[in-house]
């Protein structure tokens, strides 16, 4: 969306539509690549398609009620927790068994998501104290 914004000239909306679109063309594509080849769990897919959509919904009502900013940082955050699940996953089976196979690994697990936690919610307060400035 970057690229989009700052070459091609997009606005945000317009970036985030574009970008959707292809997404959604390429997941089709890739959907029909492997129709042939593959066994499909439908009842999961239509599952996940089903709760997509109602998430979709869901949150182009509570877009005008949200702050962009408190929803970038949210949706930042979210990006970071996943990069992090991700990279413990990836991880060497002794990295893993250090981290979340002992005791000590665990409570420093514990004491970065905290610490994570906290910093969220402090710049969570910070938008929307701004948000609120900005409304009167």
């Amino acid at each position: 969306m970057p690229v989009l914004v700052l070459l091609a000239g997009l606005s945000m909306p317009a970036a985030v539509g574009t970008s959707l679109l292809v997404i959604t063309m390429q997941a089709t594509a890739g959907l029909f690549g492997h129709l042939p080849h593959a066994t499909i769990d439908w009842p999961i897919i239509l599952a996940v398609t089903a709760l997509a959509v109602a998430g979709s919904l869901a949150g182009a009502r509570l877009t005008d009620r949200i702050p962009a900013r408190l929803l970038r940082t949210t949706f930042g955050w979210f990006l970071t927790a996943m990069a992090v699940l991700i990279l413990v996953e990836q991880a060497p089976a002794a990295v893993r068994h250090a981290l979340v196979g002992t005791a000590f690994g665990r409570m420093v697990v514990v004491a970065a998501t905290v610490a994570l936690a906290l910093i969220a919610a402090r710049h969570v307060r910070s938008c929307r104290s701004q948000a609120a400035q900005r409304e009167r």
